[in-house]
């Protein structure tokens, strides 16, 4: 049995590392088209008490008293149900109009193999163990494996995440008792309902991230890998890559804008040729390595020159693979924006439009002044509100890319 290599412990957030098994054509679109539909929600609501409101201010039988409790107790019922929503609305504009992004995103993802797979989890499980936790078993049982798991790994466990983690509990609870049958396949999660399925955000394995967070040491930013045979397999399809040394570099690159991503972006050069092995193909390459990798005892040797004239093509190649993204990425983030705008725009106009009319009406009616009041608070809250909303939302069309090479090594195949 060869000795697994030693390649870098990815703790790269990847996109759809928990739903591998879904196509863009088979997802729901979002509920809502608008980044404002917590206001959608409350507008049922106000309209409501706004309605009870009037007809009680309208009936005889009030006092003056009674009418100014009565227009409290409505501004304090929407006020509250304002603040109950208000915690959606902060999480729900990052989302909208992100439909075809998230689609084009996803096709990417399972065209290039750009997730983290159940085999890479499985491998990084069991280097983890074999060095922190030799007690500890994770067991193939076709289908599925068995997870044995200590009363000191599960203290691991504890230690390294928050008390209030909502799925912290159910790992300790199935810790006690005895081991644990798991599964890596999200379509056997989904048929048997018994079986733990571990992702990326799996308790687990975010302490085994968080660990290697704090002990950096540990991991290994250059290595020498080599693989058996050159066949490789991605989505749909096989690639050959032809035997051979290959240096690899691998870039994390981190896309701010309308919404946050972080990715991985490998390039292989043939160490004798100068061959570069293309984008989809190296992506296949950079989990075979994480995979069925071992260390190459003896390193071949190469001149100086000859790494550095590799090195300068790697980053040259990155740099045009840079400005590609940058350019495809300021196109979708502008168009997310605005089509976050003209949403924002057209209901914000509906909504303010219905207030002044209220308003209007009220005073037409002399209506109490508390009332009026009110309504008048309403309305302009309602404009600051879409001043800072679409402000917050142009905020998100300043594009910034930064990027870093957080690994380097060499590849033998064959």
């Amino acid at each position: 049995t060869t000795a697994p290599a030693a390649v870098v412990a990815f703790s790269v957030p990847l996109p759809c590392a928990h739903s591998t098994h879904s196509h863009p054509s088979s997802r729901k679109p979002f509920l809502d088209p608008y980044p404002d539909f917590h206001h959608r929600l409350l507008e049922p609501i106000l309209g409501e008490e706004i309605k009870n409101l009037t007809r009680d201010l309208l009936a005889s039988d009030l006092t003056p008293e009674q009418q100014e409790a009565r227009i409290q107790q409505t501004a304090e019922v929407l006020e509250r149900r304002r603040q109950e929503l208000s915690h959606l609305e902060q999480h729900s504009t990052r989302f909208i109009g992100h439909d075809e992004f998230f689609s084009d995103e996803i096709e990417r993802v399972l065209r290039k193999k750009r997730y983290i797979s159940g085999e890479e989890l499985q491998t990084l499980i069991r280097h983890f163990f074999a060095k922190h936790f030799p007690a500890c078993v994770l067991e193939q049982k076709d289908p599925d494996c068995e997870l044995v798991i200590s009363s000191e790994l599960e203290r691991f466990v504890v230690e390294h995440l928050d008390a209030d983690d909502p799925q912290l509990f159910s790992f300790c609870r199935r810790c006690g008792r005895g081991a644990i049958p798991v599964t890596f396949d999200s379509e056997r999660a989904d048929r048997e309902r018994d079986l733990d399925f571990i992702t990326s955000y799996h308790p687990l394995i975010r302490a085994i991230v968080r660990y290697y967070e704090s002990c950096p040491e540990e991991l290994h930013p250059v290595a020498r890998v080599k693989l058996e045979g050159q066949i490789g397999q991605t989505v749909g399809q096989f690639i050959a890559v032809p035997a051979g040394d290959y240096f690899y570099f691998i870039y994390r690159l981190d896309i701010e804008g309308v919404r946050h991503d972080r990715m991985l972006h490998s390039t292989f050069i043939n160490a004798t040729t100068g061959s570069v092995i293309d984008d989809e193909s190296a992506e296949t390459l950079l989990t075979a390595m994480s995979v069925e990798g071992a260390t190459l005892d003896a390193t071949p040797a190469y001149p100086a020159e000859r790494i550095d004239e590799i090195q300068q093509l790697a980053d040259q190649l990155f740099g045009e693979y840079l400005e590609s993204r940058r350019r495809e990425l300021s196109k979708r983030n502008d168009a997310v924006v605005n089509v976050q705008l003209l949403s924002l725009d057209q209901s914000a106009a509906a909504r303010i439009t219905r207030r002044e009319e209220q308003l209007r009406a009220a005073r037409e009616k002399n209506a109490r002044p508390q009332f009026i009041r009110m309504l008048d608070g309403t309305l302009r809250r309602l404009k600051m509100d879409y001043e800072q909303r679409r402000a917050a939302i142009e905020k998100g069309r300043k594009l910034e890319l930064t990027f870093e090479r957080v690994a380097a090594g060499l590849l033998c195949i064959g």
